[in-house]
């Protein structure tokens, strides 16, 4: 890891959970911008594809799904974790 992007790690392990929480939705949004896949119309048509790709391989039992309570579980175990990690440095 280079010096530049070390220390901005060091500053956002300075920040509260929340303003952590912003500063990844800033960087996603610079990365988004900075990165187009096609025009709005080709992006829209592409998620219409995934969609029925993934509806027809689920209709044909090849996909399975996961209720939204165990993904939240799933999530929120992540982010106590993370958490704890990140009080002990």
């Amino acid at each position: 890891m280079n010096q530049r992007v070390k220390s901005i790690l060091d500053e956002v392990r300075k920040l509260t959970p929340d303003e952590q929480t912003e500063f990844m939705k800033q960087i996603w949004a610079v990365i988004d911008d900075e990165a187009p896949d096609g025009t709005p119309a080709e992006i829209e048509a592409a998620w219409d594809d995934e969609v029925a790709r993934r509806i027809a391989a689920r209709e044909r039992g090849e996909l399975t799904t996961v209720g939204s309570d165990e993904v939240i579980a799933k999530a929120q175990a992540i982010i106590t974790v993370a958490r704890a990690r990140q009080s002990k440095t």
